[in-house]
């Protein structure tokens, strides 16, 4: 899978390499979205075990670390995201971490029924719909019965951003902008999500530092 995704993971990189300097982790439990923090903590809530694919640099299970979860599996494809998130779990008096570089193989490895939530943060739609398939399944494998998972998807593209922007169009819906964006409506990505688990509530957040709205998913088994 990783061939694929070379440039997506080039540029991740060289992203986190310009942090290794500044490392700091969260004090507080706020990511500075209301919206985005009253899904991680209906995520925490109950939750001891929990895996973020796609973590980066660790932030998310940090966060959740505060808030009461035990044990926090990361896992993504950028190395230095993975090395950054490393060297950040040190600095955390809370909780317990494990941070690999790799992607779906990993999830293979690990045992049924064994996370009690599971993160997956602007990265579904930023794979190609093969992959994503195998991970939602993978996913609903490795999370226990009533199990949270937490998706947030970046905003959907119009045509005309698409025209503006110069994306290239790899396939139906999927595209080249930096990453691999995997462009779909919102009712799309509920058909999906409701095939496999249990939609408790869904909803939309602005970041205004973005300019964007994402959309938040939040899925039982």
């Amino acid at each position: 899978m990783n061939k694929k995704y070379e440039k997506a993971i080039d540029t991740e990189n060289n992203i986190y390499m310009k942090t290794r300097g500044n490392l700091s982790v969260p004090k507080t439990e706020s990511t500075g979205w209301k919206q985005f923090d009253k899904a991680i903590d209906w995520l925490c809530y109950g939750t001891e075990n929990i895996l973020d694919f796609g973590c980066g640099n660790g932030s998310l299970l940090f966060l959740c670390a505060i808030r009461g979860t035990k044990k926090h599996y990361g896992i993504d494809l950028a190395s230095e995201g993975i090395s950054c998130a490393k060297m950040r779990a040190n600095m955390m008096e809370k909780g317990e971490y494990q941070f690999k570089n790799g992607s779906t193989e990993l999830i293979r490895e690990l045992k049924d029924k064994s996370m009690d939530g599971i993160i997956l943060s602007n990265i579904i739609d930023n794979m190609y719909p093969d992959d994503v398939r195998e991970l939602l399944t993978e996913c609903k494998r490795i999370l226990t019965d009533k199990g949270r998972v937490l998706v947030k998807l970046n905003p959907f593209i119009t045509k005309e951003q698409i025209i503006e922007w110069n994306m290239k169009e790899l396939d139906k819906d999927l595209y080249d902008d930096g990453f691999i964006l995997w462009n779909r409506p919102t009712d799309e990505w509920r058909g999906e999500l409701n095939s496999i688990f249990t939609i408790n509530d869904e909803y939309e957040f602005l970041i205004p530092e973005a300019e964007q709205v994402n959309r938040i998913f939040l899925l039982t088994n």
